[in-house]
């Protein structure tokens, strides 16, 4: 990853740039003959030579989507697109080290071969080591190396590696926990990450984590007040009455449930004396898991009467429920008092990096969409010098890829409020993606983003399903299965697109 952020953030091209040419019936490079027959040619040459068009492409597995990048990528360069003005978003390093690499090879065959093409395809060679082909990532570094003054960062900013990351998060939640445990007041706070097994070191820990790695929504959603303390006294006080009830039954001798009753007038006793504490809060997990048996016949026999065993039963569920009610109030006391201390402790955290120059991998994101949203004359230099994105797996993304490639691509003036209101200018945004590969939740990938996004950007469809990869009989069985497990909803599951 170092290696391909350091080759973006290399290149640094005039920051006015003249304006791209206009495309207009775009040369297009010849489709192999494995193609000339795909049931879906239609769509494959949409995406080919309609370079004026927004397109939103689905391609299914093993459809040949990477050569249709390659030839929109290459149909663009022979209309008079400079390369290094296309930007190409992968999901991988190696998924953009394949597409360089066709790029390259497709562009040598043009260049070799005698034609008016020749010469454009042999200059977009010299240039396309530096051509802004990469992952996200490496992209928004390249935005904030050429604007890091806007970016209110050093100059000569660098970029942690995961074990970098790694170890300068332990060191600085190392010194957190420390002070939080040192801290007399911290004492409540303590106990409530203890009783339930959440653990000071483990639960607050994987808080942490989750805060650090999505930062901007903890900016945006986290309240940094400490909440008031939820009152023991009516707790216990109540759970003492339940408890009392439950131990007035008089189960039958030698009956399962004088055990229950015994420890239930234990606990009346104790709940009615004032408790530490750390004591209410274990005696809150024992009452919780309560729950009461009884021999229904033994019951009817000895009280002679068939509701006492059922009145029981509730008079246990019932006190059950009001400790876990008690719980889900504690620890909501325990959620936000520690999201008001982590949200502290993450966002000084992030302000220090971008002090001292030494960002992660999400910094690059949360700052470069911050910084084309904040700044009309970035976003106007942006969207001159880069005029024609196209975003790969998009089925994968996190919300903030799209929102970068739409501030670029969109009118780079006003665009206060609601980004999800913008449009990209005709031809300059193309993105694709297969939902029946993503990986849902992974990277904040949001497959409700994924089926708004043909709409929201104003794009026209095109599906590769033509598959290169498998037996008809394969796909035959794929489609029939398929079809019938994966069933349309809305926001959460796309219909099933047969290969």
């Amino acid at each position: 990853m170092a290696d391909q952020l350091d080759l973006f953030s290399s290149v640094h091209e005039p920051a006015s740039p003249a304006p791209a040419p206009t495309v207009s019936a775009p040369p297009s490079v010849a489709a192999g003959p494995e193609l000339a027959a795909a049931p879906d040619q239609a769509d494959r040459d949409l995406v080919t030579n309609a370079l004026g068009a927004t397109l939103f492409v689905e391609a299914g597995a093993g459809s040949g989507k990477t050569t249709a990048l390659v030839r929109r990528v290459v149909n663009l360069i022979l209309s008079g697109i400079p390369v290094g003005r296309i930007a190409a978003i992968t999901f991988t390093e190696k998924a953009a080290a394949d597409l360089r690499h066709k790029i390259r090879s497709t562009l040598q065959t043009v260049a070799t071969t005698p034609g008016d093409d020749a010469g454009s395809a042999a200059i977009a060679l010299t240039e396309l080591d530096l051509a802004p082909i990469g992952t996200l990532h490496a992209f928004a570094r390249r935005l904030l190396n050429e604007f890091p003054v806007e970016a209110q960062l050093p100059p000569q900013f660098g970029v942690l590696d995961e074990v970098q990351s790694a170890s300068a998060f332990h060191e600085r939640f190392t010194d957190f926990l420390e002070a939080l445990l040192d801290d007399p007041a911290s004492v409540r706070l303590v106990e409530l990450c203890q009783y339930d097994n959440f653990g000071v070191e483990k639960g607050v820990r994987r808080m942490a984590e989750d805060f650090q790695a999505n930062w901007d929504l903890v900016a945006e959603r986290v309240s940094t007040d400490i909440p008031p303390q939820v009152d023991e006294v009516p707790v216990q006080r109540r759970l003492a009455g339940l408890c009392a009830t439950v131990a007035s039954f008089q189960p039958p001798p030698g009956d399962s449930q004088e055990k229950v009753c015994r420890d239930f007038d234990e606990r009346a006793r104790v709940l009615a004396a004032p408790l530490p504490f750390g004591e209410l809060l274990r005696l809150l997990g024992l009452l919780a898991k309560a729950k009461a048996m009884g021999n229904a016949a033994n019951w009817k026999k000895h009280h002679r009467a068939d509701n006492v065993l059922p009145a029981f039963k509730a008079a246990v569920a019932g006190a059950a429920e009001a400790a876990r009610a008690a719980m889900r109030d504690f620890n909501d006391e325990r959620r936000l008092t520690l999201g008001a201390l982590l949200s502290n402790f993450t966002l000084a955290s992030v302000q220090l990096r971008q002090l001292d120059g030494e960002l992660e991998f999400h910094d690059l994101l949360v700052l470069s969409r911050r910084l084309v949203a904040a700044s009309a004359e970035v976003r106007t230099q942006l969207h001159e010098r880069y005029t024609h994105l196209l975003l790969d797996e998009f089925q994968d993304t996190d919300p903030i890829q799209l929102e970068l490639a739409v501030r670029i691509t969109a009118a780079p003036g006003d665009q206060s409020g609601d980004w999800r209101r913008l449009q990209p200018l005709p031809g300059r945004l193309t993105v694709v993606g297969d939902p029946k590969q993503s990986i849902y939740r992974f990277r904040r990938a949001d497959i409700a983003q994924f089926l708004q996004a043909r709409e929201q950007i104003g794009a026209q469809r095109a599906t590769l399903s033509a598959n290169f990869r498998s037996a008809a009989p394969v796909i035959q069985w794929v489609n029939t299965t398929m079809g019938k497990l994966i069933q349309a909803e809305t926001d959460v599951q796309p219909a099933y697109e047969p290969l």
